[in-house]
This record gives structure tokens, sequence and C-alpha cells, in this order.
């Protein structure tokens, strides 16, 4: 794991083991031989490959009969593509939703016996609290990377503007960080709007479950999604979701009875359904109670390391091997300048000197 991955102090804390593998004082090569040195002494039964192509390299350097499974979490056009060439090198292809499984096999040309669906599950509250509600302000959470592209956070601009047309009694809180936090701030100020929007930095994974027990709505107007951890964990604990309705993620978890589905071209709608549940508290408690039921029965952890178990039953590593540590570029980028010799220099280069800059500070 890269030094600066927010998740790594969570999983220590959960006493698993950590390897890190250092980004800013090594280019990709290096890292990369590093992580199949790891492997050659762990000797694991399955490996698992997420999120971005340079995790699924590895898939190109091992040997045995160790499970290979790769992981697609967001129904994102770029990932389909990106990923395409480690499809072939993969035992199973895990995806988060329904429609994400469906694109695997009928995109990608997947085989169906290694496409499965697993999806996200999550530690249940010890303690079933319902939310603190201000009987008198609806408090509405967005939770989430500030992104235009796929999280659409620039749509909270007219949201918020009809909430205050709809003279809606409303308090928006905006978690997160990303590449939108200053057109975000701008825009609080722009409008006026301070006394009902509140924007924060995102917290560590660990500190998340603690910022739920006030707020009534998530606000979620993405453009795709795979199946959103926040939305779960939320839900768990009542509040009650205004996402996109998506193929992917939203329409297997909203039933119309524990949350509200908005078109993604309706903007206004998002501020109706919120000025809908700040007028009718018996509707809002209805959606709550159902929401936390949905997640309990459905979405657990246990449930979830169940299914993972089942892909695991068949693994040995009698003959696990990593094949030599000469390192490719990577698919796609064969004819890429920064893979030739002197590319690799420049990168090198580059990378001491961002270390000597960094033990000066």
């Amino acid at each position: 794991m890269e030094q600066e991955s927010p998740l790594a102090k969570d999983f220590e804390e959960r006493n698993l083991d950590v390897s890190w593998i250092a980004r800013k004082v090594a280019i990709f090569e290096d890292r990369l031989r590093e992580c199949l040195r790891e492997l050659s002494s762990f000797r694991p039964t399955s490996i698992v490959a997420t999120l971005g192509p340079q995790a699924f390299e590895v898939f190109r350097y091992t040997r045995g009969s160790a499970a290979k499974i790769a992981i697609i979490q967001s129904d994102d056009p770029l990932v389909y593509r990106d990923l395409r060439p480690y499809f072939q090198l993969t035992d199973f292809v895990i995806g988060v939703s329904k429609e994400i499984c469906r694109r695997l096999r009928e995109d990608c040309g997947i085989a169906a016996d290694k496409v499965r669906m697993i999806h996200y599950g999550i530690e249940l509250p010890q303690h079933e609290e319902k939310p603190a509600r201000d009987p008198a302000r609806l408090q509405v959470l967005y939770l989430g990377r500030l992104d235009q592209v796929q999280k659409r956070v620039r749509l909270l601009e007219p949201i918020s503007k009809r909430l205050r047309e709809l003279d809606t009694n409303f308090h928006l809180t905006i978690v997160g960080d990303g590449l939108e936090r200053e057109w975000l701030a701008k825009m609080v100020r722009r409008n006026d709007l301070s006394d009902w929007v509140e924007l924060r930095p995102a917290l560590p994974y660990r500190e998340i479950s603690g910022l739920f027990n006030r707020f009534d709505v998530l606000l979620l107007p993405s453009a795709f999604e795979g199946l959103p951890l926040s939305l779960l964990e939320s839900m768990a604990r009542g509040i009650v979701p205004v996402i996109t309705r998506l193929p992917s993620g939203s329409e297997e978890i909203i039933h119309g009875t524990n949350g509200i589905l908005v078109e993604a071209e309706n903007t206004d709608g998002y501020a109706e359904a919120i000025h809908r549940l700040a007028q009718d508290r018996n509707l809002l408690e209805t959606f709550s109670e159902e929401a936390r039921r949905t997640i309990t029965e459905h979405f657990s952890s246990s449930t979830m390391a169940q299914q993972w178990l089942l892909l695991d039953g068949t693994s040995e590593n009698t003959n696990f091997d990593v094949s030599g540590l000469r390192v490719l570029p990577p698919y796609g980028c064969e004819s890429s300048l920064r893979f030739t010799t002197f590319g690799r220099l420049l990168r090198r280069v580059k990378g001491l000197a961002s270390q000597v800059n960094c033990r000066l500070r």
C-alpha cells in the first residue's frame, strides 16, 4: 500500500498487516518490483486488484495457482476501457452491482462463469439509535469527493438556490475534499448561503460513523456510481437518501419506500424531494426505518465475507511464483516515452529531487 493511502491507518487499527510501498521516492517500475517481492515472500492464495490499472499490472507477473480476482467498483466507461486488457488474466471479475456485472459480460465479453456480483457490505451499527433530528430544520449531508465529472457537485448550487426559493428550512453540510472545493467555497459566498450551506474537510474513514448521528438526508447527485459506501453506511443509521436514479447501485437499493430517486437531468427534483421530506416528518421517519431495515437485512459485512470465501475455497499456493522482475510498460503505454530508458532516467531524477526537497523542509 502506498504511504498516502487514506485506508492504511484503518487497516492497521484492525491489526491487519500492511506493506508500505513508497510512492514519492520511487518510479512505477520500482514500486511494482517491490510489490512482486512482497508477494513472493507472502505466497498468497488469492490476489485481489482494484481501482487503477497499476494494481492490475501485478497479474502480468504472477504464475501458479493463486486466484487472480479483479474488482470493478464504478460504472464508468473509462474503467471498462482501461482495465479491459487485464480481464483475460483473471480467474474472477467482481462487480459490485448488477449493472456492472451486465456490462462486464455484454460489453467487455467476459465469460459469465468468471463474473460474480458481490455487493459491498458494512459493519452494522452496534446501537440502533435514531438520528438526533432537529425538529425545525432538516439536516442534509453531502459526503464524498468534491468532483464535477462523476459527483456533479456544482449541482449543489442550483439545488441550494431552489431550496431557498421553496422557503425550505434546511442546512446542507458538504464533507469532502477535491478539485471543486475552492469553487464550492466561492459559490457559498457568491450566493450568500453561509447560513444554509457549510463546507467541511474530508474525514478519516474511522471517524465517518460519528458524523451520521445528526443528519436526516443524504444527497448524492452523481452522474455515475458503483455502490457508494456512504450510501450504505448512512442508510444503516436511518438517514434517508435522495440520489440520482442510476442503473448501477441506486435502483438495487432504493425502492420508493426507503429513499427518493431523482432523474439525472431533473436538477429541481433533488430540491423538491428534500423539500417534501422537510414538510412531511412522518414520511421522513417511515423512509428512515425502511432505509435502516434494507441495509441490516441485505448489506452486512458478514454477508459480503461469506460470498468472498466461496471464491477462495479451491485456491492453493503450492506452486505460487513471481516471474522475472523485468518490468514492462503498462498495457497501453508500450510506445510512451515515459517507459524508454531515457524516460525512466528522467523520472528517477525527478523522484530523487522530490525526496531531497521533502527532507529539506
